[in-house]
């Protein structure tokens, strides 16, 4: 197993806290009603393909940085535990793919 991590900005991907349809211009609801629908699109694919998928709203982690970080380590302690550690999760170098709405590229770090 492996892990993505996302940081959400609460307005763009349509935290209720942020954003309730109707209170801007139809072309803003309907931006982020598709920014919303990706985002679980792109969590069942990840999901589908093995993967953990960790999301954090930019507030948690203005609010609470650490509670994110042990959020994100918990979910690596369980992709080691589960083999995920052979899959290029290593202490020295990790493997870090990025995903947008169009593309998807990979970088070592």
């Amino acid at each position: 197993m492996r892990v993505a991590v996302f940081v959400d900005s609460a307005w763009w991907h349509g935290h209720p806290s942020r954003w309730q349809p109707g209170r801007h211009p139809p072309e803003w609801d309907q931006k982020i009603l598709r920014n919303r629908e990706r985002d679980d699109q792109v969590n069942q694919t990840l999901s589908a393909d093995g993967w953990e998928v960790v999301r954090v709203w930019d507030f948690e982690l203005d609010g609470d940085s650490d509670e994110c970080v042990m959020r994100v380590r918990s979910a690596v302690s369980a992709a080691r535990s589960q083999g995920g550690a052979k899959e290029g999760l290593r202490a020295d170098r990790a493997r870090v793919e990025v995903y947008g709405p169009t593309h998807r590229t990979e970088k070592e770090q």
